[in-house]
């Protein structure tokens, strides 16, 4: 079971479905289960609950991002998996009107091990993948 945080109107994978809007999570069909929630507050699930997590493009978005990672620590199962994508190029004004983490590789890999996660990393054709194991 995936939760994907900050899903928006899309999702990669078959998941449950975790964003600030209820209507960008309407236009998304690829999702089993739909809670509007704040990425910046305790997530509403119970502890162990996913077997893994997904947050594509939106780490950099959110100012508690250690408080985040913690919590979602908490809701992966024993051995979860978090999947981490972020763009390794710059990205336009208009997104980054709201960018409040524009860490590099390195800064990223220490924030996800300081946070207890085990990190393999990857790049390709301008995304970083970050797989962090709990």
């Amino acid at each position: 079971k995936n939760l994907d945080i900050g899903c928006g109107a899309y999702s990669y994978v078959k998941s449950v479905g975790f964003d600030f809007s209820s209507k960008m999570l309407d236009f998304n069909d690829n999702l089993m289960e739909k809670v509007q929630g704040d990425l910046e507050k305790k997530l509403p699930f119970a502890a162990g609950k996913f077997d893994s997590v997904t947050a594509i493009f939106v780490l950099n978005y959110v100012r508690n991002y250690k408080q985040l990672l913690l919590e979602i620590k908490r809701i992966l199962k024993k051995d979860g998996v978090l999947m981490v994508v972020l763009s390794s190029k710059q990205i336009n004004d208009w997104q980054k009107q709201k960018v409040r983490n524009d860490f590099s590789v390195k800064e990223w890999k220490n924030v996800l091990v300081k946070s207890g996660f085990s990190i393999k990393f990857f790049e390709k054709e301008n995304l970083w993948f970050f797989r962090c194991s709990s």
